[in-house]
């Protein structure tokens, strides 16, 4: 999970973590290293069977398009040196 706990809301209860600095860096580093094309190809088959058995074109540009998101926020963050609050959801 990595960070600081802050505490629980909801229900279930989620958990609210702070990631310091060097956790952003961390893992604005390891973001930028994921070739998310390629790691899609290499688990089609498990990404198939979670959409209910297809992976249209629109879907794979979607989880294209929010890993890209997610990356440029963390290196962001980690360029201006800012810790990030965030939410995991405990389904």
């Amino acid at each position: 999970m990595g960070g600081i706990l802050l505490g629980h809301v909801g229900t279930p209860p989620d958990a609210i973590v702070l990631l310091p600095q060097d956790g952003v860096r961390a893992a604005a580093d390891f973001l930028a290293q994921i070739d998310v094309p390629r790691l899609i190809e290499s688990n089609r088959e498990e990404l198939t069977w979670q959409n209910a058995g297809s992976l249209p074109g629109w879907v794979i540009e979607g989880i294209i398009r929010g890993a890209e998101n997610l990356k440029r926020f963390y290196g962001l963050a980690a360029a201006a040196g800012q810790v990030v609050v965030k939410r995991i959801y405990m389904e």
